[in-house]
């Protein structure tokens, strides 16, 4: 059942995401996206660590019986987010996150249909066909921007598409584990162990040296990550609580709108001005991949 509160969570997650996905893209811009990545989730460590003072202990601990979960959650996220990264520095933000969630939509229907006999009705499969069709029409529009090098246009969409693939995975396993657990026990863990993931990778790739970035960043451009970071707390928090007041489905559907909260954001932040068909195309993606999550 979805009560008011759900509503009110919800908004509170597409505008904490909506906002934080253009600020983070300016400094993955600037950086290697896996250093952009440590900072973010340790940052997120940090902040969303107080809160866990008004959880009991107990519930706290009751993470231990879902580290399976976390893991799979954690893995996908750090995998998804260093392709969404990637995907922005090269296309526009508002065009990268409307790939992405074009995929992210499509394979969450597929999923359901394969593995737990959600079966789709004609109208689903037209509107499945929609949004594919709006994902490739606008992965093909060339955008003119003076700090995105269009000749690398074909890695942003691949970066896109996978970013939203792995986003799906991600997303389902932590809302499995808010659920399970503590909603704000599922999110600190879940943004940690992504930045886990984030540090162990890196010093992997140092021990093997492959890593030629900067490891430490400017004490202004880490305090701004850091800054920009808050804003996915309320989005983390905002979903974690929504989904327990009401329908995944519902959730994921409205979610899709951060595409449009995004491209305004990225429209007056980095000049990314759409052309005419850009933003019908990415309305219209919108409008039927939130028509196919409600119905879904």
């Amino acid at each position: 059942m979805t009560d008011d509160l759900f509503f009110v969570f919800i908004i509170i997650s597409i505008l904490g995401y909506g906002i934080h996905i253009p600020l983070i893209a300016f400094f993955a811009r600037r950086f290697d996206s896996l250093i952009v990545t440590v900072y973010r989730n340790l940052t997120l460590a940090i902040l969303i660590l107080p809160l866990l003072y008004f959880v009991p202990l107990s519930e706290i601990a009751a993470i231990r019986g879902h580290l399976g979960t976390l893991a799979i959650a954690a893995i996908t996220g750090f995998i998804s987010f260093i392709w969404v990264l990637n995907g922005m520095r090269y296309l526009p933000v508002g065009v990268s996150n409307a790939i992405a969630r074009t995929f992210n939509t499509t394979l969450a229907i597929m999923l359901g249909a394969l593995f737990f006999g959600e079966s789709l009705s004609p109208l689903e499969l037209l509107l499945l066909v929609g949004i594919l069709a709006g994902a490739v029409a606008l992965s093909l529009l060339r955008s003119q921007h003076a700090h995105l090098d269009i000749r690398n246009m074909g890695r942003g969409v691949a970066f896109s598409i996978f970013a939203g693939i792995g986003v799906s995975v991600s997303f389902l396993f932590f809302s499995i584990l808010s659920r399970e657990i503590n909603p704000l026990v599922a999110s600190y863990f879940w943004e940690a162990s992504i930045g886990l993931c984030a540090v162990l990778y890196l010093v992997f790739q140092l021990v093997l040296g492959r890593y030629r970035g900067a490891i430490l960043l400017p004490v202004r451009q880490a305090a701004s990550i850091s800054a920009a970071s808050l804003f996915v707390v309320a989005g983390t928090a905002g979903l974690s609580f929504a989904v327990n007041h009401g329908p995944y489905s519902l959730a994921a559907g409205l979610g899709t709108t951060i595409v449009l909260v995004t491209t305004l954001i990225s429209w007056f932040l980095f000049k990314e001005k759409l052309s005419r068909l850009q933003v019908a195309l990415i309305i219209f993606t919108v409008l039927l991949m939130f028509l196919l999550k409600v119905l879904s």
